[in-house]
């Protein structure tokens, strides 16, 4: 972790710590960033918002000051990046009509210059109790808390494929099967989500005579 990242955000605002990562792939003059959170489920005796409010307002805190932030900055050798937040949101995401509908995440919002998507919109989250939906294929699941969220231009260069869940336990799961509580007590309650991007295709074989720094990064 370089710094806190929570440092200079107004007293009051509730933003759980946030582990931080960089990886420079190798041959690359390029930094990835990931920020890690995990938005808070409960609240406490004195806050007056509902829960749904709380998590509301940490997300906003943690793509419109954060995520959006380290966006932009460049550190000592002024390596160009890409950064995404990830995590259990406790927040659902959903379309409707291509309008978000509180409780439920927005799917993209203008942050400044920045457009932040949040993505993975599968169920990630195992059900409590063993109360099977009728649809076999969402036995057991519950919420889709778990997503990905980063700027809409500066992944367009690298995105790869659609975020989604792996198949971890459930219906034709080739790990847990239909095991639920095994993967719950061995594993966890949560699926683990994948996003798939390309650095390679998108830096080293943009023809150098042809990329534009600005227009990637900036």
């Amino acid at each position: 972790m370089r710094e806190n990242l929570t440092h200079g955000l107004m007293r009051g605002k509730r933003v759980a710590p946030l582990p931080y990562s960089t990886l420079k792939p190798k041959g690359l003059f390029f930094e990835f960033r990931i920020i890690n959170t995990h938005i808070r489920y409960g609240k406490q005796k004195d806050d007056d918002l509902s829960q749904n409010a709380l998590r509301q307002n940490e997300f906003n805190v943690l793509t419109e000051e954060i995520l959006a932030r380290e966006c932009d900055r460049r550190y000592g050798n002024f390596m160009p990046s890409l950064t995404i937040l990830l995590g259990d949101y406790n927040l659902n995401l959903k379309k409707e009509f291509n309008k978000c509908i509180p409780p439920y995440l927005c799917e993209e919002k203008i942050v400044g210059r920045h457009t932040i998507v949040t993505v993975q919109p599968q169920r990630s989250t195992l059900k409590k109790e063993d109360d099977f939906d009728e649809d076999a294929r969402l036995r057991g699941l519950s919420n889709n808390f778990d997503h990905f969220s980063y700027d809409k231009k500066r992944m367009s260069q690298f995105l790869a494929g659609e975020a989604e869940t792996v198949k971890a336990v459930g219906e034709g799961s080739p790990y847990y099967g239909t095991d639920y509580e095994g993967y719950r007590r061995e594993v966890s309650d949560h699926l683990p989500i994948v996003l798939t991007i390309d650095f390679k295709g998108s830096l080293r074989n943009a023809p150098e005579d042809n990329f534009n720094e600005q227009e990637y990064f900036e």
